[in-house]
């Protein structure tokens, strides 16, 4: 079987537009479930999957889970869009998770271990040949099964089943082993990337907190950085003098800022097209501290030249520096270089 329908369920129902008079009880009560058909696609039996295919597994469900929520029709179009499609021979429902649901033991009323029994009556139609059932409560996923009797044998449905548990622990290890982190073009949906380009990234998919394009003075910076890469265009400097500085603080203070602020963890992808922009996770913000006490009295300027001279590599963030020198007992000068890709002059005063 190479088609499931997926059932995605809805907590709460929709706001009409105008307001509605109500002269009885709610029509119904608990959820209101879609269903949403999806593609499956089986790669093998258990217990003979790579690390790769286990990755690639992952990210291809994650990418449909999250387009088919996006793609969900509207109230209006919804009930005869969904009526149109052809169902399919799998109907999976997941029906959440109950944890946060029941304070034990001081609910009055909390799950029970024990079955519950049959759902639904033998006699009555099911929704598709395989139903499965799934919630989380306890820390655990428990899923039930419904099948007909009419197209499958039970042992068919119990080693459908096993296979289907024996992948999904396979699956868990993959993604709770540490450096595995994956991503998928729905986690970046500005940058239009396709699971190929975002895979041949030069950065890891654990290090890129967000991918976007450009605005168009960022596109115009770039490629002058780029055509005259020699020239120093766009690195600006800033150097400030200060007294009675408490440079740890200052310098955490600063880390705090770059942890803060996006825009201060980016880099600049140019190979794409359109370039994007990257916003880097855990950047250590670049902070040298010197002691400029005896030096020349043209050395600070030369070595502030200097510095702003090695300008920035654009694909790797972040694209500032601060430098703090001591020039007396209490007295300090602050020497702030940066990239103007990052920000303008308003931005930076």
């Amino acid at each position: 079987m190479d088609r499931a329908t997926a059932c995605v369920d809805s907590s709460r129902r929709p706001r009409p537009r105008r307001p509605v008079r109500r002269t009885g009880p709610e029509p119904h009560g608990g959820l209101v479930q879609q269903c949403v058909p999806g593609q499956a696609h089986p790669a093998g039996l258990a217990g003979r999957f790579d690390h790769d295919h286990q990755g690639a597994t992952a990210r291809s469900a994650r990418q449909g889970h999250r387009l088919r929520r996006v793609a969900l029709p509207g109230p209006r179009i919804g009930r005869q869009t969904l009526k149109a499609l052809p169902l399919g021979s799998i109907v999976f429902n997941y029906l959440g998770q109950f944890d946060g649901s029941f304070d034990a033991p001081e609910a009055l009323f909390t799950p029970s271990a024990d079955s519950s029994g049959a759902s639904q009556s033998a006699d009555a139609p099911l929704a598709a040949p395989i139903s499965i059932n799934g919630q989380v409560y306890a820390g655990e996923l428990r899923l039930s099964w419904t099948f007909s009797g009419a197209v499958f044998e039970r042992e068919t449905v119990q080693r459908l089943a096993d296979e289907y548990a024996a992948e999904l622990q396979q699956l868990i290890a993959h993604c709770t082993t540490e450096g595995v982190a994956g991503a998928t073009p729905s986690d970046f949906p500005l940058a239009r990337l396709s699971q190929s380009q975002l895979s041949r990234l030069p950065i890891s998919a654990g290090q890129i907190e967000d991918l976007y394009p450009l605005a168009p003075m960022q596109q115009g910076m770039l490629f002058h950085t780029l055509f005259e890469q020699e020239a120093g265009n766009y690195i600006n400097q800033m150097r400030i003098e200060v007294s009675g500085l408490d440079v740890p603080r200052f310098r955490a203070a600063w880390q705090a800022t770059l942890d803060a602020h996006e825009v201060l963890r980016s880099a600049f992808i140019s190979h794409l097209q359109p370039a994007l922009q990257v916003v880097l996770r855990d950047v250590r913000m670049p902070f040298v501290e010197l002691d400029a006490r005896g030096q020349s009295s043209g050395w600070i300027d030369q070595w502030a030249d200097a510095d702003r001279q090695q300008g920035f590599d654009l694909a790797q963030g972040p694209l500032l520096r601060l430098a703090v020198l001591r020039t007396g007992e209490q007295s300090h000068q602050l020497i702030y270089t940066s990239h103007h890709i990052l920000m303008d002059g308003w931005s930076s005063s």
